[in-house]
């Protein structure tokens, strides 16, 4: 429940601290008199749309902070605890707006954003207006009422779930017929390629080796010469092998006379002739290579292949080997494409079974909770004098294409005022006081499964007097059992139901006006309770009522 509200320059107010109790309280003033500042104040620190002109006349800043004792099962945990902020049984919310209109949120003291805010004040404060567009009188809206109403949490999730694993199956499903469908008016032409490819037979380095052996057979006429030369340095009398065995044979001489330089010497001219071989060998090797203009035409015409080739595919010729293998697995993709549609086909449908029998399941358990709804309003109508009013909620399917993870369920609350009309939306049939206690019934009904603690009616109890608003009086009581309630009124017979009255109350002087808040006293209370009965002067006969209406309620 809220147990503490702070405001510090918001409108009218200057600064007012309020403790607030469990129950119905009912604020009551004059008009004009600041009530709807109270209200406002609490939509700003619920995260609300700020406005700058909250801020009061003169200050740089207002501020509203709201206390709430709350039980430990309470579902607020879990988004506080999504947000990483601690709490125990005390929650303490807070925001600050400037002049300027920026505003600043804390919970716990703990900077959130204002959506952040939002979320958590959604759940632990209502409020409800005369006209409250955004609420019940929103078709959008009938279904999330009618499933808070009916408390079916388990088929709800398992909707949802199912919902989810049909879409999944209808996205993967949608992906493999576009692919399958891409892939057909290429399959000729990759297979044509593929064709290509496997006729040419690419191999790894191939134009390396190509282009390396090109450039031997095209200078094989200077390397014939240079071998020719060569040879004769190599096997002449006087060449490097002559040459260098006369210069081993000396060595050998000199080795038991200087052992030491002449062995090393040695062993470089040992390891210099195999080098020379080595070198001999090489250059007899690039004398093999046949020179012929047919064998240069064919490596020409190979390296041209495959650069044509390679050009099709915008590729290198070193990538024709992959590209090779990509196509093969299209191809491969393309086979299989048929027994993979009938898998996904009838996965998609299976799932789809799945969803609709959990959607249908949902349809009728909202088809009996909309029965046990309109039966529980109709009983609150007669006390309401709406005896002749019928309501009436439409629960139909929509349309296949319009399913979703909410189920397939289109809920509308309807009603008829007249005996013999037919039910229409709430909002077009009835008058401005029938709306009230219409939309009074429904909260009524509607807060008994609210896991909101706190609820705010502010001046529902317009347009209706008499009998009728003590009927109200005594329902917005009945409902304060469950919750609390804070009631702004101006009617004697709700404020008489209370069990703590506030009187909002506006003074001024030369330099500014404010709003204040009292909280009244039994002697007080009857005062206030009188004043609403007669006006500006409370003669006898208003206290009498007024005394009498506070003991029809203790009794």
């Amino acid at each position: 429940m809220l147990s503490h509200l702070k405001i510090d320059n918001i409108v009218l107010i200057q600064s007012l601290t309020l403790e607030l109790d469990n129950g119905l309280t009912v604020l009551t003033g004059e008009t004009g008199a600041g009530k709807s500042i109270l209200l406002d104040a609490l939509g700003l620190a619920t995260g609300r749309r700020a406005d700058a002109g909250l801020v009061r006349h003169g200050a740089d800043k207002g501020q509203v902070s709201a206390s709430f004792d709350i039980p430990p099962d309470h579902s607020v945990f879990g988004v506080l605890n999504e947000m990483d902020i601690h709490a125990d049984d005390e929650l303490i919310i807070r925001r600050t707006l400037g002049k300027d209109g920026r505003s600043k949120a804390f919970v716990n003291d703990t900077p959130v954003s204002i959506g952040a805010l939002k979320s958590i004040g959604d759940q632990l404060i209502e409020i409800h207006g005369q006209f409250d567009t955004a609420g019940l009188l929103d078709e959008k809206n009938h279904r999330d009422a009618l499933d808070l109403f009916g408390a079916y949490p388990a088929l709800l999730s398992e909707t949802a779930t199912a919902y989810d694993s049909w879409h999944t199956a209808q996205k993967a499903l949608m992906d493999v017929r576009t692919k399958a469908e891409n892939a057909a008016t290429r399959e000729d032409y990759l297979r044509y390629c593929l064709e290509e490819l496997n006729k040419l037979a690419p191999d790894e380095g191939e134009e390396d080796t190509l282009k390396a052996l090109r450039l031997q057979m095209m200078n094989h006429e200077k390397i014939a010469d240079a071998h020719q030369e060569l040879t004769r340095y190599f096997e002449d009398d006087d060449g490097i092998y002559a040459q260098l065995g006369r210069a081993q044979s000396l060595m050998d001489k000199l080795a038991s006379t200087l052992p030491e330089a002449a062995g090393g010497i040695l062993d470089a001219l040992n390891r210099a002739q195999i080098e020379i071989e080595d070198a001999a060998a090489r250059l007899s090797q690039l004398s093999d290579i046949e020179d012929t203009d047919q064998d240069l035409n064919q490596i020409e015409s190979r390296l041209y292949d495959l650069k044509d080739c390679a050009r099709k595919h915008n590729c290198t010729i070193d990538e024709l080997l992959q590209k090779q293998e990509e196509i093969r697995d299209e191809l491969a993709l393309i086979d299989d494409f048929e027994s993979r549609l009938n898998q996904l086909e009838n996965e998609e449908n299976a799932a789809r079974k799945a969803y609709s029998h959990a959607a249908e399941q949902l349809h009728q358990a909202r088809i009996d909770a909309a029965k046990i709804l309109s039966g529980k309003l109709m009983a609150e109508l007669p006390s309401l004098k709406l005896g002749d009013a019928r309501f009436d909620i439409q629960v139909d399917k929509k349309e296949p294409e319009r399913w979703n993870e909410k189920g397939l369920s289109k809920v509308a609350f309807r009603v008829a005022t007249n005996p013999g009309s037919a039910p229409g939306p709430i909002n077009k049939i009835a008058s401005g006081g029938e709306l009230s206690r219409f939309m009074l019934a429904l909260k009524l009904v509607l807060a008994e499964t609210s896991n909101v603690p706190t609820l705010i009616f502010d001046e529902v109890d317009s347009g209706v007097g008499g009998a009728t608003a003590d009927a109200v009086g005594k329902r917005l009581e009945r409902l304060s059992q469950h919750n609390q309630i804070l009631v702004v009124t101006h009617s004697p017979q709700v404020a008489a139901r209370g069990a703590t009255q506030l009187k909002i109350s506006k003074s001024s002087d030369k330099t500014s006006t404010r709003t204040a808040v009292e909280r009244l006293s039994e002697n007080d209370r009857l005062d206030e309770i009188a004043r609403m009965i007669a006006g500006a002067e409370i003669t006898g006969e208003a206290r009498a009522a007024a005394q009498k209406l506070i003991a029809d309620k203790a009794a």
